[in-house]
């Protein structure tokens, strides 16, 4: 039972709604990687059918996509599944409702709680944007040439311009003190730094 979001934001409504399942598509432990493989970002619902908080967090991730400056696909993952319970544990679930982001394959910053749609395209933004090399940086074996470096990079500069293209569309900042292009600049300055030390990585600087 898929309940429209103005149903779920109603708060005479009880909780939990008898029947609800996410929206998006279900995933297993033995699924992910097919799905991590098709999409470049992806998000994982952590939902339990007695979790009252659920409803609305499906609700609020369907349009917090249409606010995101990228294309994600979302997924869930039922934490009473037998099947599920290494996709947890991967994802450090400890609480839910709790949103697993992944980008280009790679575990990032998860989101906890119930949040609204603003909030959730914030986090997965700057998330999305988080230094990509962390787990190549201490990978010295493949050289500057190798597929893996060429991949991050691409990632991380494709990153950067699809915000700095679509401004417009950057959700608001997460506390009202700052200004939409203060949250631009952060996210390029986290780049730029990163990108600097992935340059010393491949030419030895530092060592």
């Amino acid at each position: 039972m898929v309940v429209s979001p103005n149903a779920i934001l109603d708060p005479t409504i009880p909780r939990p709604i008898a029947g609800f399942v996410p929206a998006s598509p279900p995933v297993i432990s033995n699924s992910i990687q097919s799905v991590l493989d098709s999409h470049s970002v992806v998000l994982i619902h952590f939902w339990a059918a007695w979790n009252g908080a659920d409803p609305p967090m499906d609700s609020q991730l369907a349009l917090a996509t249409k606010k995101l400056p990228f294309a994600v696909h979302v997924a869930s993952c039922n934490i009473d599944d037998p099947q599920c319970l290494d996709l947890c544990k991967r994802c450090g679930v400890v609480n839910i409702p709790y949103v697993g982001v992944f980008v280009d394959g790679e575990l990032r910053p998860g989101i906890m709680g119930l949040r609204g749609a603003d909030q959730i395209a914030t986090l997965v933004t700057e998330s999305s944007l988080s230094p990509f090399c962390i787990r190549n940086r201490h990978d010295r074996g493949g050289g500057s040439g190798s597929a893996e470096r060429r991949r991050t990079i691409a990632c991380t500069g494709a990153a950067v311009a699809s915000v700095l293209g679509n401004q417009s569309q950057i959700p608001p900042p997460r506390d009202a003190g700052r200004s939409e292009l203060t949250v631009v600049l952060l996210c390029a300055l986290r780049v730029l730094a990163n990108h600097f030390e992935l340059c010393g990585d491949i030419f030895g600087y530092g060592n």
